[in-house]
């Protein structure tokens, strides 16, 4: 079949628009590597951009013969033939290639020209959108490795500056979408709830606790002594009722505020007296919520809507492949693990169910929301939290603390500053004999009353008759009583102060009351 030539040239135009749509940023920029005549632009930046990627791919350094707001003429080292003119195309509105000379003469440069700021930042541009951690030390090696182009790190920092204030528009579109998305959620997966709504439908009867550690930053912003910081870690560690109240008074005989403020958080949530006996775990601090940190580590750095929807796509991976291990049992196993097995499968049963893109979402101007002010700090951000300087680190009923700044004492003469392996007393095997050839051998001389086990036969043992009362429901759980110390009552301004549902409650019994006086008929509804 013959085509005349407007149909050929409809053709040739055709391909060439596809072929400008299938231009990406990305793929060692192999889509730039080759253009031609004819080749548009809405506006010169975005021509002179292309021509910036081209000479990227292609490892030629252009220069900018004669530029202006119509017209912009490349060429290349001395004596390559090298040409392109990019000039505003007389019948749109926009700029197209018009002269192209796609001959080489010259050798590949490392260093390059255009690559300045403004086109590296929309190189990097999807990168930093995904990550905003993405260093310049590996924005550089990129460009080495894939492009064998090199790059200074001050460049190469404004580069990712301009690139992030850029996406601060992405991270406000994020949050303007964010009620869409959670509407989203619930139509894609019906009945899902927030955690603490779900933990009491699913699992009524749990018990909560408290992570101690969190507890002790709280607390020991006002009380900072070491040695109620011990007291207070002793007081979680406590297994029985009689050890908890004995290690409150110690605290209490310190300070009675440190001691009332602790009581303050509910003993039954943090105290191992007060731990129920089904759950095994007699762990007084929480490190899941750490390792839930460092789980979504990289996702915690986008915009909150792809935070989210990373975090969502890892859950579903972690079900899938639990469920993938269940199903590896292929031989029946004695009657209790195959009650483990239907448990197990029981948890792995729902699925998470995939969410439709953001073209589906119904976005409500009138639910549009600002993200948070983030404040930026000076220096390298921090990736680990700050530990305390007498922090504990065992946390298994240990105190163990940091050596730092402990003055070191002799084991074999007593002095300080030194150890027993530097200590000039230390004469083992008697003194200097030099070259004789049997000399005479004596024991190491130790004070008897110094050993250990003089030391241990010294101690003395407590004995006591004092009976231990074993509290708690049908699980074990117990409610903390006659403790010797309450907690702080709320004050506002050296005043005690009143919860506002307190204050509501005053308020009704108030009004009922006038209502009475003046012979009216109290609502059902203000008595509840």
């Amino acid at each position: 079949m013959d085509l005349s030539e407007g149909e050929e040239c409809d053709l040739e135009w055709m391909d060439a628009i596809s072929k400008e749509r299938g231009r990406v940023v990305g793929d060692k920029l192999e889509s730039f590597k080759e253009l031609q005549v004819g080749m548009t632009f809405k506006d010169m930046k975005e021509g002179r951009q292309v021509m910036n990627y081209y000479a990227f791919a292609n490892k030629r350094a252009l220069t900018i013969i004669k530029g202006d707001t119509k017209r912009t003429r490349y060429g290349c080292d001395i004596g390559c033939p090298f040409r392109c003119l990019i000039s505003k195309d007389g019948k749109t509105e926009g700029f197209k290639i018009k002269t192209f000379i796609n001959k080489h003469t010259c050798e590949e440069t490392f260093f390059n020209a255009r690559a300045d700021a403004v086109t590296l930042a929309q190189y990097f541009k999807n990168k930093l959108q995904n990550n905003p951690k993405y260093k310049v030390k590996d924005m550089r090696g990129e460009l080495e490795n894939d492009l064998k182009l090199n790059v200074c790190q001050s460049k190469l920092k404004r580069a990712k500056r301009m690139a992030l204030e850029k996406l601060d528009g992405s991270f406000i579109d994020d949050y303007n979408k964010l009620e869409a998305y959670a509407q989203e959620l619930k139509q894609s997966n019906p009945g899902s709830d927030g955690l603490i709504d779900a933990v009491v439908k699913v699992l009524p009867e749990a018990q909560h606790r408290y992570c101690v550690r969190h507890i002790e930053s709280n607390w020991c912003r006002k009380w900072r002594s070491g040695q109620m910081r011990k007291l207070m870690w002793w007081c979680a560690w406590s297994s029985y009722v009689e050890e908890f109240k004995d290690q409150l008074n110690k605290l209490g005989k310190l300070s009675e505020d440190g001691a009332r403020n602790l009581v303050k958080y509910p003993p039954k949530a943090w105290c191992r007296a007060y731990f129920d006996t089904q759950c095994k775990n007699m762990m007084v601090d929480n490190n899941f919520t750490e390792s839930f940190n460092a789980w979504i580590l990289e996702a915690r750095a986008k915009p909150i809507i792809k935070m989210l929807e990373e975090i969502r796509v890892q859950v579903i991976r972690l079900l899938v492949n639990n469920e993938k291990k269940l199903k590896t049992w292929v031989i029946d196993f004695s009657p209790e693990c195959m009650k483990f097995k239907e448990a197990y499968m029981l948890t792995y049963k729902n699925k998470m169910q995939p969410v439709r893109g953001q073209k589906f979402w119904k976005v409500d101007p009138s639910s549009a929301m600002l993200p948070t002010n983030v404040v930026k700090q000076l220096g390298r951000p921090k990736m680990k939290r700050n530990r305390e300087p007498d922090e504990a680190r065992k946390r298994k009923g240990e105190w163990s603390q940091s050596r730092k700044g402990t003055q070191m004492t002799c084991n074999n003469c007593g002095e300080s500053n030194h150890n027993v392996r530097s200590c000039y007393k230390f004469e083992p095997y008697g003194p200097n004999v030099e070259d004789e050839e049997d000399p005479p051998l004596r024991p190491m001389v130790i004070c008897e009353s110094e050993l250990r086990a003089e030391k241990l036969k010294k101690r003395v043992v407590p004995i006591g008759a004092r009976k231990i009362q074993f509290y708690g429901d049908h699980t074990g759980a117990s409610v903390p009583t006659n403790l010797p110390y309450s907690p702080i009552k709320t004050t506002w301004k050296g005043k005690e102060a009143v919860p506002a549902g307190h204050v509501q409650m005053q308020a009704k019994k108030k009004r009922i009351k006038m209502m009475g006086v003046k012979g009216r008929n109290p609502v059902v509804d203000d008595l509840l």
